[in-house]
């Protein structure tokens, strides 16, 4: 059975289980970086917007004899609910003063995105585009928003420019930045602090590894597209004078975050490292890029080093 044969059968189930006046839709969801995922959306009623229960976790379970059609059928229902109680409604009325306040940046890969991109207000940056969405509502669980493509820009009767600079105010108020040692970040995971050296002697003997004791992680304190966080004016600038160094290599970890290195010995070392995590670590929804970039606090330029 593939997943959209699987979201059909659920949907059958939870028919079964609701009211008749609730209408129960699949959809497909195009994501970053090309990612398809499924959704079944249920509306209660006159309801006009509802949101995508996406289907792949439960697809897995059902795959793997963890879950029942009709035990996914249940936990579809109720993950409904609850989203219900949130009360995060999504944004309908598209006035400039109604959402001028709303609308931030997300970084994403130009290449992988770039049939998406033609469909939506953006800029470059190297080998990255800059997009808006909307944010709906945040909770302790993450946030909700949506892409601005170029029919709701329509709506909004500004020019791109006015929309960039806006979005790019509200990113740095709504997602401060958060700049911390990969060390401290790594004892706030383990609920305790190193001695010394302690931590340098629990990494593995290779140099490479031991380098990493002198990298930082920049991200915002949502941890949600905190890699837009380099676009942030003056911030790199303000990294460099504290870790007193002309230069910074930046490593994209995910659409979340970058990490920071204030020295290289060997540019196609880091370039490994950040393949290599890539292929191993990172989701293909939240791929950013395998290059390394270098940050010059004398030029305050970005360019791609690797």
């Amino acid at each position: 059975m593939d997943i959209e044969t699987f979201c059909r059968e659920v949907m059958k189930c939870i028919q079964e289980i609701t009211d008749r006046d609730t209408s129960i839709d699949m959809q497909k969801v195009y994501k970053n970086n090309g990612i398809c995922l499924y959704s079944i959306v249920i509306r209660s009623g006159n309801e006009q917007c509802a949101p995508n229960i996406y289907m792949e976790d439960y697809f897995q379970q059902y795959k793997m004899g963890r879950m029942s059609l009709s035990q996914a059928a249940y936990e579809v229902v109720e993950q409904r609910e609850r989203l219900k109680t949130e009360k995060i409604e999504p944004v309908t009325d598209f006035r400039w003063e109604v959402i001028k306040d709303k609308v931030f940046c997300r970084l994403v890969n130009r290449q992988r995105n770039r049939q998406k991109l033609e469909t939506m207000p953006r800029m470059e940056y190297l080998d990255l585009a800059v997009t808006c969405r909307i944010l709906h509502g945040s909770d302790g669980m993450g946030i909700a928003s949506s892409e601005i493509t170029y029919d709701e820009f329509d709506l909004l009767g500004v020019t791109e420019e006015e929309l960039f600079r806006q979005a790019e105010q509200n990113t740095e108020r709504l997602f401060p930045a958060e700049f911390k040692s990969l060390v401290s970040v790594i004892e706030n995971m383990l609920g305790r602090q190193f001695e010394s050296d302690e931590f340098v002697k629990m990494v593995p003997g290779s140099e490479e590894w031991r380098n990493k004791v002198n990298m930082y992680v920049l991200t915002n304190t949502a941890g949600i597209n905190g890699a837009a966080v380099i676009l942030y004016s003056g911030m790199l600038g303000q990294i460099a004078k504290q870790l007193k160094t002309d230069t910074l290599y930046l490593l994209p970890s995910s659409t979340h975050e970058f990490m920071v290195v204030p020295e290289c010995g060997s540019i196609e070392d880091l370039k490994k490292m950040v393949t290599e995590a890539n292929r191993i670590a990172v989701t293909g929804l939240e791929f950013l890029s395998d290059h390394v970039y270098r940050y010059d606090r004398k030029t305050n330029m970005v360019e791609i080093a690797g």
